[in-house]
């Protein structure tokens, strides 16, 4: 096990930022390519939202952002964090069934709207049976559609520091998302620590790459926002399109980025606009395995001066809570896999090996994680441990992946000890999918299993495979999955068998038939 010795004193965001807005006033805070904000227009858009979501009883209260990544986004997250509130991301693109299901969940207080989804989120409350009523906010494209029992999440006659701030979705085993709550704390102390160790100051140019429901986006907002530097939202067109994305990045001057590989190296994959990127002077990966063949195609694209850094930490545990500056040198590493190098500050990492086995299970320890699963007590009480002459405020999280430490002391990540696969950047519950596919009518059984399709390629894949006694077809297994599930939870093939191979004691032989598949 090894622990950082330095340690990190966080301020509250709130503070931060409003300090920023006070020295760099007149500088470019945010731009979407259609609205931008100085810091001074950002403070007073986001306090206008602040006055009126006070006025209406909501600080302290959980608010649902239902808002595209923009510069009215991050208004709408600053005026939330002015609240003392918990901002919850809803992805527009999700199915109508997946969005009524987290609201079902959270029922927050209010939601944040549009002009243009007005009528379809009255829809989708009154479907899960929450009363609201309307009215607009700050400008005429801006609605706050609040609940009639607008009860506060936040105790603020307490400190900040005990404050959640966001609730973030992942995929749940059970077919029903999983909620993790993020602590403001946690938050501050990671940008705090991000700025501090890597020099980051109000000349960063940062793009908001990731989705607002994807955990990296708050590390795209927030950096930029308490440094005084820039954040820039590319359109959507130009998000990773491997012609469109090099010449925005070119454009804007981006010169510090946060992604997943696998995403990267597809936005890059055209050679002739390698020169796009010449402007970036950090990248910070994250979200699943840094390969070392990726980590030099990468080197290859970026400017000689451009450093690399592999990243790791699951939503649970705030962002990240290990670190590694990727040499140039590969070759030197002697392995497949970038490390994930050593814990951040004021994290202990710990590897919980079963007998003689070199790996174990990735234990974080900190005081600076999630609150936990929002609503889940149970969940909660089985990943979030206390481990014996522990500080009260110390929690350790099990994180579910396996990894061990080499003879230099360096930790690596080789996989996971459950079900959940990451496909580009995005964790995913494989059972999630099983769950959803039990309830299409003609299905007999199912299994959905994650493989890749040669040893050249890194990204794993997912297939559905299933038996049925009545006959079925693929397009409308498609057709119905993605009416219920986000895109990346659908499966790239789907298959049906006679009937499932076994093992002598009964159970499906899952090692032969993820054979059968690859063998497919």
């Amino acid at each position: 096990m090894v622990m950082e010795e330095k340690e990190i004193s966080p301020r509250s965001l709130r503070t931060i930022i409003a300090d920023m807005c006070m020295s760099r006033g007149a500088e470019l805070a945010c731009a979407d390519g259609l609205l931008s904000f100085t810091y001074r227009q950002l403070d007073s858009f986001s306090n206008d939202i602040y006055v009126q979501c006070n006025d209406a009883g909501l600080a302290g209260a959980v608010i649902c952002l239902a808002i595209p990544s923009s510069a009215r986004y991050i208004a709408s997250v600053l005026s939330i964090v002015k609240l003392r509130g918990v901002f919850v991301p809803i992805d527009l693109a999700w199915p109508e069934e997946r969005i009524r299901a987290i609201l079902a969940m959270i029922k927050p207080a209010a939601i944040f709207v549009e002009k243009d989804q007005l009528s379809r989120f009255e829809g989708i409350l009154a479907a899960v049976n929450l009363s609201c009523f309307a009215k607009p906010i700050c400008d005429e494209q801006l609605f706050l559609l609040q609940n009639n029992d607008s009860s506060k999440h936040n105790d603020l006659s307490k400190s900040w520091t005990n404050d959640s701030l966001y609730l973030i979705s992942t995929s749940g085993s059970t077919g029903v998302p999983n909620i993790v709550e993020g602590k403001h704390l946690s938050l501050s102390h990671f940008i705090n620590w991000q700025i501090s160790t890597f020099g980051i100051d109000s000349t960063c140019r940062v793009s908001l790459l990731a989705p607002t429901t994807f955990d990296v986006s708050l590390r795209d907002i927030f950096l930029p926002l308490c440094t005084g530097g820039t954040v820039f939202v590319p359109p959507p067109k130009a998000r990773y399109h491997p012609v469109n994305f090099p010449m925005w990045v070119q454009q804007n001057k981006i010169n510090l980025i946060h992604t997943v590989p696998s995403v990267f190296k597809m936005a890059a994959s055209v050679a002739s606009f390698k020169h796009s990127f010449a402007s970036v002077e950090k990248m910070f990966l994250s979200g699943e395995k840094l390969y070392v063949d990726d980590a030099a195609i990468f080197y290859d694209i970026l400017s000689p001066a451009a450093q690399l850094y592999n990243l790791y930490g699951p939503t649970e545990s705030t962002l990240v809570k290990t670190y590694y500056e990727v040499p140039r040198d590969l070759q030197a590493l002697a392995v497949d896999i970038v490390p994930i190098g050593h814990p951040i500050a004021d994290c202990e990492v710990l590897i919980e090996k079963a007998g003689d086995d070199q790996c174990g299970e990735i234990i974080l320890k900190s005081k600076y994680l999630s609150q936990g699963y929002y609503k889940n007590n149970q969940l909660t009480a089985e990943r979030f441990v206390n481990f014996d002459g522990d500080a009260a405020d110390v929690t350790c999280y099990k994180s579910g992946d396996l990894g061990y430490y080499d003879n230099n002391g360096l930790l690596h990540i080789v996989g996971r000890n459950d079900s959940q696969v990451k496909v580009a950047g995005n964790r995913v519950e494989l059972n999630e999918i099983e769950v959803c596919l039990r309830k299409f009518a003609g299905i007999d059984d199912v299994i959905v299993l994650a493989y890749t399709a040669s040893e050249q390629d890194h990204e794993p894949k997912i297939c559905c495979v299933v038996t049925s006694s009545k006959g079925i077809k693929e397009n409308e297994i498609r057709d119905y999955l993605r009416e219920q599930l986000p895109s990346y939870l659908v499966p790239s093939s789907i298959c049906e068998i006679p009937a499932f191979p076994l093992l002598p004691n009964g159970k499906k032989d899952r090692k032969k038939l993820l054979s059968m598949v690859q063998t497919k």
